[in-house]
């Protein structure tokens, strides 16, 4: 073995080391023979893993062997394939770097008579680095990540989640982007198809990693009606395994007819109807297992027992990850008599999103309406004095969310005096004072104007409504310069619910002996300094 590896080594020693830090064993800041060298150091005793800076154990399975010289030896001659492993509780999956490039996106000649009028016309795509699953998501992970497992075809953890929807899919990427700090994505559709066809590997192949169906996919004729474990077939140029065939791979794009000219890192339509699955599935033809062939379905929520997804992400980057809710609410905040939601991550998934207000031991519950692309909230019925605590929530398909820790905010204390000006159809305004205390009492004192002059009644209350607006009456005849019945009502709304100072609205005014005296109008209160 001594002697082979020597031989290894001397047949590697003219070729350019690649220059990545992985497989970088002595440090030198290169990959090369001398780290080849010090891995089967390692492996004869000579030396020990610690005797390195880099680490030697390349893939990662707790032993220095043969397979990480291999890996320096492929690293070297620029044929490894680099992988990111992922692990989600007890769930280990591989991210494997697709190097960017330029190909050509859809029905290119090998595919032959089989392709269709929606994979024309072939046109120029290029595409930045990105990192894509090696398998299908199973339902190991799903299960790991969401809680439960909603595939059709059950009996192994390993086989394809399928019976997802659209819409299941993006819930499921934001949660495991919260569990993790990664970034996790569904593929574009030109990603797909990029890495389907092998990326810069690519030989040209009809179906993902060969032109023999049946060596790379679970497709008709071989899968016996049933989903299969993944990677139990061959993989394909980049080491992915199951894009022809298993089971249908949601994508993220919208379905759009192709052009001819060339696009750069193309993303689909903003908006649209149908959304975009590939790659075939266990009971397809083999014109459907082909890595040019495109389907979609209309609705977002729509679920098929031979569709499932794979993972994408533009880069490895990690954050930290998250405690609680899937949602992140990036921002609450009270303006005027709304609350302003932001929603990160799930624009695309939501059914519904809001705010849930508790307070004065009630719980209100308030929908978001989407106003110049944000989702805003209108809150009522609040009460004074009051302190709220509010949870954003969304409901995306059978899922909903809510967010574990409240803003908090106070409703205002409205006590103290106001200034009234009554507006009476025709007639001059009538001028008076309104004093609000705390207990919900109100006092009148009129002012100037055509009616009452000098009137003061003691036996007003007021309260908040139901709808948040504020309802003010009075009914008297103490302090009248002559004797009357007496009775005022004021129904008004606040101008600003963090800090009113102005409440407007309409009155009702009934007076004289024989309650048969009556007056309408429209009022302004202004908050006194």
């Amino acid at each position: 073995m001594k002697k082979l590896f020597l031989s290894l080594a001397m047949l590697l020693m003219a070729v350019p080391a690649w220059s990545v830090i992985k497989g970088d064993i002595n440090g030198s800041g290169i990959v090369d023979v001398d780290d080849m060298n010090a891995a089967i150091n390692i492996i004869l005793g000579i030396k020990t893993a610690v005797d390195y800076p880099g680490n030697a154990d390349l893939d990662s399975s707790g032993i220095v062997d043969v397979d990480d010289v291999n890996h320096i030896i492929n690293i070297i001659l620029g044929t490894e394939i680099e992988k990111e492993p992922i692990t989600v509780g007890d769930v280990t999956f591989n991210m494997v770097k697709v190097t960017g490039g330029t190909f050509m996106m859809g029905g290119t000649e090998e595919q032959g008579d089989d392709v269709m009028d929606y994979e024309k016309p072939v046109h120029e795509v290029t595409l930045s680095d990105y990192y894509i699953a090696e398998t299908e998501v199973t339902q190991a992970l799903w299960q790991a990540v969401m809680g439960s497992n909603p595939s059709y075809h059950k009996g192994d953890v390993n086989y394809p989640v399928e019976y997802v929807s659209w819409q299941d899919c993006q819930v499921f990427v934001n949660t495991l982007n919260h569990m993790t700090g990664y970034r996790f994505r569904l593929l574009t559709e030109a990603e797909w198809e990029y890495a389907a066809r092998g990326g810069k590997r690519s030989r040209g192949y009809k179906y993902a990693g060969s032109d023999d169906l049946n060596a790379v996919a679970w497709y008709k004729d071989n899968s016996g009606s049933a989903t299969h474990t993944v990677a139990t077939k061959e993989p394909n140029e980049l080491g992915i395994y199951d894009m022809s065939g298993n089971v249908w791979e949601w994508c993220q794009d919208y379905l759009a007819e192709y052009t001819s000219e060339p696009q750069t890192n193309p993303t689909g339509p903003a908006e649209g109807e149908y959304l975009v699955h590939r790659g075939g599935g266990r009971n397809d033809n083999p014109k459907y297992c082909r890595v040019s062939v495109r389907s979609s379905f209309r609705a977002k929520s729509y679920k098929m027992w031979n569709l499932g997804l794979r993972l994408a992400m533009t880069d490895c980057t990690k954050g930290e990850p998250s405690t609680g809710s899937a949602i992140s609410v990036s921002d609450i905040t009270l303006i005027s008599a709304a609350v302003n939601c932001s929603f990160a991550g799930l624009d695309d998934a939501v059914d519904e999103c809001g705010v849930i207000a508790k307070g004065d031991n009630k719980t209100l519950t308030f929908q978001a309406n989407k106003v110049n692309g944000e989702q805003v909230v209108t809150l009522t019925g609040l009460r004074p004095w009051t302190t709220y605590q509010c949870y954003a929530y969304v409901k995306a398909g059978k899922y909903t969310y809510q967010q574990e820790e409240p803003i908090t905010f106070s409703t205002p204390d409205l006590a103290g005096t106001w200034s009234c000006t009554e507006i009476y159809e025709k007639k001059d305004p009538e001028l008076s004072t309104i004093v609000l205390t705390a207990d919900g009492k109100a006092t009148f004192t009129h002012v100037s104007g055509y009616m009452f002059m000098a009137h003061t009644t003691n036996s007003g209350s007021w309260r908040i409504k139901e709808d948040g607006s504020i309802s003010i009456s009075f009914s008297d005849s103490s302090g009248s310069s002559w004797p009357m019945y007496y009775s005022k009502g004021f129904s008004g709304t606040f101008d600003n619910l963090v800090n009113p100072t102005c409440i407007t609205g309409n009155f009702t005014h009934i007076w004289g002996s024989t309650e048969n005296h009556y007056s309408y109008g429209t009022f302004t209160m202004t908050r006194q300094p």
